[in-house]
């Protein structure tokens, strides 16, 4: 994934063991890209991974037809419907 340069970035700090450390340095040798490009891009895919299908945030919404005792099952019901089936 691209990131452009005005995107507000932060810096962070992460130990990895050498070997991990040397293969993000020949790929990102490889594909000619910053280390922390292929960092952020292979959190990202693997944070969508692990949430897809997973709201972001639960919390107080406007929906129409819905109060707080109608929530919790509301909340299933939309869960439900978008769960893919086995």
């Amino acid at each position: 994934m691209a990131y452009a340069m005005h995107m507000p970035m932060e810096r962070t700090t992460i130990l990895i063991p050498e070997g991990l450390r040397r293969r993000l340095v020949d790929e990102a040798r490889r594909r000619k890209v910053p280390q922390s490009a292929l960092i952020r891009d292979a959190l990202e895919r693997y944070l969508d991974e692990r949430t897809s299908g997973q709201p972001y945030l639960l919390g107080v919404a406007d929906v129409e037809g819905v109060d707080a005792r109608d929530a919790k099952a509301w909340v299933r019901e939309q869960w439900a419907r978008d769960r893919p089936t086995p």
